[in-house]
Parts: C-alpha cells; sequence; structure tokens
C-alpha cells in the first residue's frame, strides 16, 4: 500500500521516499526485469510527445488527475531496476491513500488529498514549468496538513493519455522513475463524502427504537441523498450531500412528524418561490424490525431506519430500479 509520504516523495527528494515508502520487494531478478521492461514500454509509447503542448497533455481534463502508479529505483545510467518502492497497481484504481495532482494549463497546478478522519478534503495550489529544450519539468508545491512541501526538477521521459513517466538522479538513492497514471477526480471526492457520512451515521445507528418513536415529533428538512452500492458500504452517486446539491435540477421534501400523522412537503426547486405540495400519511414504527411504514390515499412507504438522533433521521430504501437510497433529514 503506497502512504502519504511516499506520494509526496514522488515529486519531491528520492530520499524522502526511500525512507518512508512502503516495504521494499524482495530481490528477485524476474520482477525487476519484468517492471524494467514494462517501463521502457511506456517510455517508447509516450516518449515521442508533442513538447510544444505539453501544458494540454499535463491537462487531464476538469475530471481527471494525475496519481502515483508505480516508483523504480535504478542504477546511475538506468540500465539495470535496483529496487522497487512502489510496483504497478494492476487495476489502475485510485488509491485512497495518496493525493491526486493536477496541472493546469496556466503553469499552475493543484494536489488534493483528503482527512481520512473526519473526510475534510484538502488542497494546496503550486506551480510547473517545463522546457521544452531540456525536458525538463519543475514543480514547486508548499506544504499542506500531512503533505510535505515539494521542490523537484526531473525529466519529463514520456506522456500519454493515461500515463506519465518522470525521472531524476538523487546523490542519497540514485537514479528514480515513477509513473503517475491517470484517474477520475470524482473519486477522491467520492472518498471525502463517504468518510463524512460514515462519521454521520457512526453518531446515529445506535439508537433506541422507543426513544424515537417519541422523539420523531417535529420538522425534518432532507439533508442528504445518497445511492450506494449492493451492500451499502460505498456511497457511488451522492445527489445532496449535507444540505449541498452535487447534481442540478434535484427538489427536495420536508417531513412534519406529529403524534399519529406525518406531512411530506415536496417542493420543486426549478420554481424562484415554490409552493410546497402538501401529502398526507399515518406512520407506523416497528421497534424490531426498525421499519418506517408511511401509509397515504394512492401510496404506501417503507424505511429501513438505519439511524437516530435528536438531530438526524436516517431512511433507506430500495428503489423500483433495485438501486440503494439513503436519504438523511436534518431536524430542522
Amino acid at each position: 500500500m503506497k502512504t502519504i509520504n511516499l506520494i509526496c516523495a514522488l515529486l519531491c527528494l528520492a530520499v524522502v521516499a526511500c525512507e518512508n515508502s512502503s516495504p521494499r520487494l524482495p530481490i528477485d531478478n524476474q520482477i525487476y526485469q519484468e517492471t524494467y521492461d514494462r517501463v521502457q514500454q511506456l517510455i517508447e509509447e509516450g516518449g515521442s510527445y508533442d513538447v510544444t503542448n505539453v501544458a494540454t497533455l499535463l491537462n487531464a481534463g476538469n475530471d481527471c488527475g494525475w496519481q502515483l502508479d508505480a516508483m523504480v529505483v535504478y542504477d546511475s545510467d538506468f540500465k539495470n531496476v535496483t529496487d522497487i518502492y512502489d510496483d504497478f497497481d494492476e487495476n489502475c484504481e485510485y488509491d485512497s491513500n495518496t493525493p491526486i495532482y493536477v496541472f493546469g494549463v496556466d503553469s499552475r497546478m493543484w494536489s488534493y488529498d483528503v482527512d481520512k478522519v473526519n473526510g475534510t478534503m484538502f488542497s494546496q495550489v503550486g506551480t510547473w514549468n517545463f522546457n521544452p529544450r531540456t525536458l525538463k519539468l519543475t514543480i514547486s508545491i508548499p506544504k499542506y496538513a500531512d503533505n510535505s512541501a515539494i521542490d523537484l526538477e526531473c525529466t519529463l521521459c514520456s506522456i500519454c493519455s493515461d500515463t506519465i513517466v518522470l525521472e531524476w538522479l538523487s546523490e542519497d538513492s540514485g537514479a528514480i522513475r515513477v509513473v503517475l497514471h491517470a484517474v477520475a477526480f470524482k473519486e477522491i471526492k467520492l472518498l471525502s463524502v463517504n468518510i463524512a457520512i460514515a462519521n454521520l451515521i457512526e453518531e446515529c445507528n445506535d439508537f433506541d427504537a422507543e426513544e424515537m418513536t417519541n422523539s420523531i415529533q417535529g420538522e425534518w428538512t432532507l439533508d442528504s441523498t445518497l445511492i450506494y452500492n449492493e451492500d451499502w458500504t460505498k456511497i457511488i452517486e451522492p445527489l445532496r450531500v449535507m444540505g449541498t446539491d452535487c447534481v442540478e435540477g434535484l427538489g427536495y421534501v420536508t417531513y412534519v412528524f406529529n403524534n399519529e400523522y406525518m406531512e411530506m412537503h415536496s417542493f420543486n426547486s426549478a420554481e424562484p418561490d415554490p409552493e410546497p405540495v402538501i401529502t398526507q400519511y399515518t406512520w407506523t414504527y416497528d421497534t424490531a424490525t426498525r421499519k418506517l411504514f408511511l401509509v397515504g390515499d394512492n401510496s404506501t412507504l417503507e424505511y429501513i431506519v438505519s439511524g437516530f438522533s435528536r438531530n438526524y433521521l436516517i431512511l433507506d430504501y430500495v428503489m423500483n430500479n433495485g438501486r440503494n437510497l439513503r436519504t438523511i433529514f436534518k431536524c430542522k
């Protein structure tokens, strides 16, 4: 598993990478040769890039960034692999333990990372510059959060639509080549949302069912709307997160509970001053199954109550298309 310190070392000092990287792979000439061949293939595929168009090539687009894929140590003339600090990720997936780097077309760049405890997403702006005559790429990013400052000059050996190969020489660690692969920027946003929502759920999932029936009375406003994977372990599509819409055109609802009835106030966000459509339901709660039943004149809704507190009501529902929907209401 790659570490945060290692990804900082990716574009920083190789000696830091050597000290903080994952455990080294055992010496195996076959593994070293396979890694050597793979890096060489990437250099051959992307080594003839347009040096006048590097800004566009580095800028993977608004929806993508770059992450460390492999970090390899060579002898001084790059003829033989002598160590592997991180081998290739065969799945080329987003690694939640490493930042994402985004190159702007205006010589600015950004580094993004997520606090694994509370889900806060951090960012830092830096600069980059490329010399088309020497093929030297210089990168500078100030320290932020737990990530070290980056100040590096390296050679841009290769660049393709989904990979970058960089190399530099270090007095302490020898010759270094790193491979970056393109990742969807939405993945780091998903990580941030998943951590933050998981923390909220943890605060609400150990509730007393009897107390909930007595405390649910009041007005609850829809605060989060989230699509989960099949086993409810990961948010795969956030629609609204803690009051902020992630997609356009969402309406919103408010639930108003009293002893016997629940009024659903539905609002159309496309209207400038929307008037609510009010639907009345009778409600019952099964303490054994944690199911909330809402029975109206024309429809019946059934939810699993997966969390409750004085501030939040968490309702789970499987939609007609089979997708798992979690809605989180906040007490107004």
